[in-house]
């Protein structure tokens, strides 16, 4: 794949909050600065063996060399340092990434690669980011959903860096074999981190089961339904680019928000606390 900026993918929500969760990748990658090589998954094999497509930008191997030649070849940290972070949200994003690790030498180089989780699934925090959008959380389903989500493998800087960046969130390790993850590869994992929602999950109505996370049009149309909540924001009448862009970096609303969706009964546990222990630095 060539830049990112060329093929449409450095869009990031903290810059434009009604595009999250951004645009994501759908296959295996390595993200290299602002340039995205796919991986190509080899059954039986763990990441670190898969095959790298060259198509020229900054990084310098042969084609179908491996994800541990490359990352050696770009002195950065080898698979076997990497820990593997399940991104709900904009930071499975190649643009929010690079908008969060901007002017971090080494430290925008990210392998992504994508798993199939048990009983895991995606709704919406019931809170305002500071940015202004209304973020995504990780929730235990009920049954037997299985998700497709994007894995982040890095480092302990990169971690250090990500835990800066996510002050409504808290960083876990979810070890469950009820609760697994299962790479393109056929390799499975049951312990993975994750970041986990500080103020639970947003409901539509009292002692229901989390809303499911749907786009930032969605959740806002479904917020200004409530008077309480347009009397708050009362440019959401003018729709959620409005309200959006209004409650950015208007961290008094934002409280009264978080407050009032929790008054009314608005919000639902993850369920994650049988399963997850804390694991941020």
């Amino acid at each position: 794949m060539p830049d990112i900026q060329k093929i449409g993918l450095d869009l990031s929500p903290s810059e434009q909050p009604l595009s999250y969760p951004g645009k994501l990748v759908t296959t295996n990658c390595l993200l290299f600065g602002s340039w995205l090589y796919v991986l190509q998954s080899i059954a039986g094999l763990p990441p670190a063996d898969w095959s790298v497509q060259h198509d020229g930008g900054p990084l310098s191997l042969a084609n179908a060399d491996r994800l541990g030649a490359a990352l050696s070849a770009a002195r950065a940290a080898p698979m076997a340092s990497r820990s593997p972070v399940v991104a709900v949200g904009s930071n499975a994003a190649p643009g929010q990434l690079s908008y969060k690790y901007r002017g971090h030498s080494h430290h925008n180089i990210i392998p992504i690669t994508h798993v199939v989780t048990s009983k895991l699934t995606v709704a919406h925090s019931a809170h305002i980011s500071n940015a202004g959008y209304i973020p995504f959380i990780p929730v235990l389903a009920e049954g037997t959903r299985r998700t497709r989500l994007s894995v982040l493998w890095l480092d302990a800087e990169q971690l250090r860096r990500m835990d800066d960046t996510e002050p409504n969130y808290t960083r876990v390790t979810v070890e469950s074999p009820a609760v697994s993850a299962q790479l393109d590869a056929g390799l499975s994992s049951e312990s993975f981190n994750l970041y986990r929602g500080l103020w639970g999950a947003l409901c539509s109505e009292p002692g229901v089961s989390p809303m499911m996370a749907t786009s930032q049009a969605g959740v806002y149309s479904f917020l200004s339904t409530h008077q309480w909540f347009r009397l708050i924001v009362p440019e959401s009448r003018d729709g959620p680019q409005s309200a959006a862009a209004a409650l950015a970096h208007d961290e008094a609303r934002q409280r009264q928000i978080r407050h009032e969706l929790a008054s009314r009964g608005l919000v639902a546990t993850d369920g994650l606390s049988g399963i997850a222990r804390s694991a941020a630095t």
